[in-house]
């Protein structure tokens, strides 16, 4: 069995409905080196977030890369880089290129992405639920590397395959 360790929130981040170009000034950049954070962000235009912690993003847009060892929670918001998730992941009303994603939970809303690959955790034994719901459309494949299962309402839809997992379409 491997160690766990909990998470300990150090800090809190609340941007106002102003996006940082039309502050001139240039977004911050989270790394892991500087701790655990819970980062929200509200009606910004940001460079990229790479955090360790939760994440929280509403009516925002990251030009790049959206990387979070944590939880990642986002509505209406764009990411035009690659979105990376060691951890969950909670979408609503969200456009993304591709997401990796290690974890147990992906739930995307209403949303919109290209590729969905979902990595094998250290644990054999975990298991991993990618839930696409509403309205969502995925334009690429669903691919597990690890165990896994994909549900899938009537009403998403998906142009790709769903690759090393157990397809359940819900009504």
């Amino acid at each position: 069995m491997a160690n766990y360790i909990a998470p300990i929130i150090i800090g809190l981040l609340i941007c106002s409905p102003v996006t940082f170009a039309e502050q001139n000034i240039s977004s911050p950049k989270f790394s892991p080196e500087a701790g655990i954070s819970n980062i929200e962000h509200k009606h910004a235009d940001l460079e990229e977030i790479n955090a360790t912690g939760i994440v929280s993003l509403t009516s925002c847009t990251i030009k790049k890369d959206l990387i979070v060892n944590g939880s990642a929670s986002l509505e209406s918001s764009k990411v035009y880089g690659n979105t990376v998730i060691n951890g969950s992941l909670n979408a609503k009303g969200s456009r993304f290129q591709n997401i990796d994603m290690t974890g147990s939970k992906l739930t995307i809303e209403n949303s919109d992405a290209s590729d969905i690959v979902v990595h094998k955790t250290e644990d054999d034994s975990a298991y991993t639920i990618v839930h696409i719901k509403g309205t969502t459309h995925i334009r690429g494949n669903i691919t597990f590397k690890g165990k896994g299962e994909a549900i899938v309402d009537k009403t998403s839809s998906h142009e790709g395959n769903i690759i090393g997992a157990l397809k359940i379409t819900k009504q």
